[in-house]
């Protein structure tokens, strides 16, 4: 109440509430009266201000109060006024306005207008009850509890339903909890009843609505008029920037960083202009300007004390020299930023997890990744964040993915849907069942998998998301091609690609090259799709995707085998297999060995293509991954063929058969008959296995499978030409 009645006309600039309480944090200082010269010269350098005001009040009984008041000069330590009054509780609006006028004719303000008077009274609830409970939901937002600011902030409104700023704060909690229509919702009713207010309240609170409203060029266009009207308040320039990168001008907004650098100072040297700079230069993919510009803003921070700002900025460099691929440097700045958020009581800190887990995730040490997502969740249900719950099961997700369980990996990614469809984040839910899509096609069910995709696409195109678009469409590639439908996959593969030279996003443009090199194989057209799999590669190892370029070099190691030059299969296979290792990605280790397996088998290296078979036997048996394990079957099958274990090969061919047909996973039952084909063949049983060969080369070329039935053909031919190592 005091802050607002000595702002009031403009002439005086306040510092908002939440500095000072973020200040206070930061300088670990505790309520008193008065402070002496070094720390007022610790808080003029923290938050830029010229003068303070403390004090106390005092409950002398029978409703009567007493406020004590200093303004003290933050450059020179001077005591310039020291004040007292009192009266009743009821009298309290009386007892600020006279505080307010005093310490306004001391900084030379003068007297509130009439005018001034009325936008003052619009400005506070109309009853006590009300103020009472907006005063302590402010204390509590500003100490990190969400959960109970949220509640006396519902209190005050319900005291005085027409209170806006109440109304505004409370938007923007609902939308740090990703309770984006909740956030629009109170942020339109403060709008709503903002009529009455200063001018620059007024237009705070209607940015603050574009804002939620994802109105990011409405937002910006209001902030850029503040700014101009109070040039001297770096908080909007700062928050038109952020409008700006939001609305997809990261150019604009990196002009108005420059602008604000050549203001005088001190403002020219506050550190969040350096952290506007990261966000945005991240933004644009510039990592190494993203981590110059970070490790700017920590420096100042350490400088001047603000160790929040330190933390926010520690986290951002982290991310950027993670980006870079140094990925000490980014673990020293992540445990750095996640220990200053736990010495300030942050919550908010648990951010710095997400980047821990995934540096201990990059490194193959998954157990820890995947303890430091779980911490991340716990801290999110503990403040009450929704969608950040959802963030984190996805994250925790995506971890049980690499270790291969998939069953409680689903779990997860159904939880990550619930919570972020519960707050109606429409975006993130989709990209939750986008996921689920993922793992369910991996379980080997399909119908599952299908009907997520399908919620998952639907929802990106209502919301624009082509991005999302795109990663759906993988999905519907990948479902059609596991269905057998390989004209349907490579149109939805095509179609992905196309998105992505829209969006210039390298990563959707690596998946369809994996996906259109997957249905060139199949089709028989081995070179286009050993060309489309060193694009792909080349893709992956331009943006540092370690996993999915060595996951495109097996798939590449499959097709150099097909075109019987197995050095160079033997070759890709290693190479794959050793990013695997260090990433303890289980799944694709088992896979790793079979096409090597494969590939001596091709080479007649019987015994070694039995040892690797053998090697990942233990995995095999107990991956949740329905393709790998037909495919290890398979392979493994073809090798005790040739070891002197038809029986045992025939019964689990047939049993593969089953369950591929079963799973409607057509390239599996279609690859089974293949080998028993040349089970048949290879004992001599010529007539019976032409017979089986003639049925399923029909019924591979029916479907599109060339590659397949040319193997078919080849096998009906008679006695196999040993294919030549080179």
């Amino acid at each position: 109440m005091l802050t607002t009645e000595v702002s009031a006309g403009e002439k005086l600039r306040s510092i908002p509430g939440e500095n000072i309480a973020k200040m206070k944090i930061d300088l670990a200082l505790p309520d008193a009266d008065s402070y002496g010269h070094e720390t007022l010269e610790q808080i003029r350098r923290n938050t830029g201000t010229d003068y303070v005001v403390m004090g106390s009040y005092l409950a002398l009984g029978n409703g009567q109060l007493r406020l004590d008041l200093r303004l003290e000069n933050t450059n020179t330590g001077e005591l310039l006024k020291s004040l007292s009054d009192h009266g009743t509780e009821a009298q309290l609006d009386d007892l600020v306005t006279h505080a307010g006028a005093k310490l306004r004719t001391e900084l030379g303000a003068g007297e509130v207008t009439i005018a001034e008077a009325s936008q003052l009274k619009a400005s506070r609830p109309s009853n006590p009850e009300s103020d009472r409970f907006y005063a302590e939901g402010l204390a509590k937002l500003r100490k990190f509890d969400n959960l109970a600011a949220r509640d006396l902030l519902e209190k005050a409104i319900a005291a005085d339903p027409n209170f806006a700023n109440a109304h505004s704060e409370l938007a923007s909690i609902f939308a740090a909890q990703g309770y984006a229509v909740k956030a629009k919702e109170e942020a339109q009713k403060a709008l709503t009843l903002s009529q009455n207010l200063s001018r620059e309240d007024r237009m705070a609170i209607e940015a603050r609505f574009y804002v939620t409203d994802a109105q990011y060029d409405k937002a910006a266009e209001t902030y850029r008029t503040l700014w101009n009207l109070y040039p001297d308040n770096i908080a909007y320039g700062l928050q038109l920037a952020a409008a700006l990168t939001n609305a997809g001008k990261p150019n604009d907004s990196l002009a108005v960083i420059d602008a604000m650098r050549k203001l005088p100072p001190p403002e020219n040297q506050n550190p969040l202009i350096d952290m506007r700079e990261a966000v945005t230069a991240g933004t644009l993919g510039d990592f190494k300007r993203e981590q110059a510009a970070a490790a700017i803003a920590v420096e100042k921070g350490k400088k001047i004390g603000a160790r929040l700002l330190t933390a926010n900025a520690l986290y951002t460099e982290g991310w950027a020299l993670s980006e870079l691929g140094d990925s000490k440097k980014a673990m020293e700045a992540a445990e750095q930023s996640r220990d200053l958020y736990a010495a300030i009581g942050d919550p908010g800190g648990s951010k710095s997890l997400t980047l821990i887990g995934s540096l201990l995730s990059t490194k193959g040490d998954l157990e820890r990744a995947l303890q430091a997502y779980e911490l991340y969740y716990r801290l999110e249900r503990e403040k009450g964040d929704v969608e950040g719950m959802g963030f984190a099961q996805n994250d925790i997700a995506t971890e049980l993915v690499k270790r291969g369980d998939l069953a409680d990996a689903a779990k997860s990614f159904s939880h990550s849907r619930d919570a972020f469809h519960e707050v109606r984040s429409q975006d993130a839910e989709a990209y939750a069942l986008s996921n689920l899509s993922a793992v369910l096609l991996e379980q080997g069910k399909l119908m599952g998998a299908d009907k997520a995709r399908g919620e998952a696409l639907a929802i990106f195109r209502q919301v624009g998301d082509k991005d999302g678009v795109a990663y759906a469409l993988i999905n519907t590639g990948n479902i059609l091609d596991a269905r057998g439908d390989l004209a349907g996959a490579k149109n939805s593969y095509t179609e992905t690609q196309a998105i992505s030279g829209e969006t210039s996003d390298q990563n959707i443009s690596a998946h369809a090259l994996d996906g259109l090199a997957a249905i060139a194989s199949e089709q028989g057209d081995l070179d286009t799709a050993r060309n489309q799999l060193l694009g792909a590669i080349a893709l992956w190892d331009k943006i540092g995707i370690k996993l999915s370029s060595a996951e495109s070099r097996l798939a590449l190691a499959a097709v150099s085998l097909n075109q019987s030059n197995i050095t160079k299969a033997q070759t890709f296979a290693r190479q794959a297999l050793e990013e695997f290792q260090i990433e303890k990605a289980i799944n694709d280790i088992i896979i790793g060995h079979t096409v090597l397996a494969r590939s001596l088998l091709a080479a007649g290296n019987i015994e070694e293509a039995g040892k690797e078979i053998s090697a990942v036997g233990e995995l095999a048996a107990k991956t949740q991954n329905a393709a790998v394990r037909l495919q290890y079957e398979i392979d493994a099958s073809r090798i005790r063929a040739q070891s002197g274990h038809r029986s045992q090969a025939e019964a689990t061919l047939n049993s593969v058969r089953s369950q591929a047909s079963k799973a409607g996973m057509i390239s599996y039952k279609l690859e089974s008959c293949l080998a028993l084909g040349e089970i048949k063949m290879k004992a001599a049983e010529i007539d019976a296995g032409r017979t089986d060969l003639a049925s399923l080369k029909r019924d591979a070329n029916a479907r599109g499978y060339v590659l397949i039935a040319r193997k078919a053909e080849a096998l009906m031919a008679g006695p196999q030409i040993k294919q030549k190592v080179n």
